[in-house]
Order: structure tokens, then sequence, then C-alpha cells
């Protein structure tokens, strides 16, 4: 029975990293001109700017309300938590992170944004963002806020994803300070973070 269970989640690991790499393609190679920021930007070395930073951003929360980038103001860090409804290491961290956004006070937030609800033009899937609202609410009953990505974002600075979840610590103006990919344990983010406290 265990190695069945280990055997779905290889399989599911790889399914994921193979979806998230042709999602990488399209958005890189088949479609590399339409590269919106919605931050800082960098012209890279063919000329094209690309996203570095969360930046001006609005996007929506997952249940309906809009968000802006003022919502990492306050705070001497945010942790950005990159994830997504197929993931289940991205699932068993979450309530890692809500102990970390409940720990710290305004020194750091932690956001979640759910990036498989929605697609690179704003079309939002509904099974999918329904499936986000159970994650969070019923599944991992996290309380850290979690959006959806913008196309902006999506087209910027989350366009280099290759995995889930990946995570970034960002400055209250959107500078990112560290990324990282792969789930982390409690410890582990606490030592990561406190670097920038």
């Amino acid at each position: 029975m265990k190695t069945k269970i280990l055997i779905y989640i290889i399989s599911a690991l790889i399914i994921c990293g193979l979806i998230l790499t042709g999602v990488n393609f399209y958005k890189n190679v088949l479609e590399p001109d339409s590269k919106a920021g919605a931050g800082n930007e960098e012209t890279t070395a063919n000329g094209k700017t690309e996203e570095t930073e969360f930046g001006d951003f609005t996007v929506s929360s997952l249940d309906g309300t809009e968000v802006t980038s003022e919502i990492l103001k306050g705070h001497k860090v945010n942790l950005i938590n990159i994830w997504a409804t197929y993931c289940g290491p991205c699932i068993t961290e979450m309530p890692d992170l809500d102990v970390i956004d409940k720990t710290y006070g305004n020194e750091v937030q932690v956001i979640g944004f759910c990036i498989d609800i929605a697609d690179s033009t704003g079309n939002i899937d509904a099974d999918l963002l329904e499936q986000a609202v159970r994650i969070v609410n019923e599944v991992t009953k996290v309380s850290y806020t979690s959006l959806i990505p913008s196309p902006a974002l999506l087209k910027g600075v989350l366009s280099d994803i290759f995995a889930v979840p990946t995570s970034y610590i960002v400055d209250e103006n959107g500078k990112v300070l560290e990324s990282f990919v792969g789930r982390k344990s409690q410890d582990e983010l606490e030592r990561m973070l406190k670097k920038y406290l």
C-alpha cells in the first residue's frame, strides 16, 4: 500500500513538472512578445523587458475581493508562496506557513498565490477556484491571504516558475530578496526569514 502511494506521489510530481514546463515554454517561447511587467523591469540581453519583482499589482482574493500591492506595506518581509491545487507538497506546507503568519505579527506576512486557477489571459477555472477555496478553508484551514495571480504577474515575475511550491521573500516595496523552490519545514522557513528581520 505504501509503495502504491509513493508511486502515485512521484507520478503526480512528474506530471506537475511537465505541466509547468509546458506552460513556461508557451509563455517564454511561443508568446515571447507578450511579457508584461507589473513593477520593476530589467532589460535582458535581447532587449526585451522582464519582470523581476512584485511591484504594483491588482489581483483578486479567492473570495473575489480586489487586492493591490499595498498589501505588502507595513511588514518587514512578505513570504509569497506560489502553490497549485494539484500539488501535495504545497498543501502539506500550508499549515507551517500559517503558523509563521500568526507568530511574527507585522514582521512577516504570508501571502499565497494559487497559480493554476487562472490562465495568462485572466480566465478563471471555476472548478479549480472551488477546489482552492476548499483546500484553504476545509483541508488546511489556513487564515493567511490567498490570491489569484493576474495576467501581468503570470507573464512577469511568475513566468519563470518551473515547479511548485515556489516561494519568494519580498520587502514591502515588492523587491525580491530571496526565492526558493520546494517544500520547507517551519524551522527552515524561520531560519531563512530571520536573515531579513
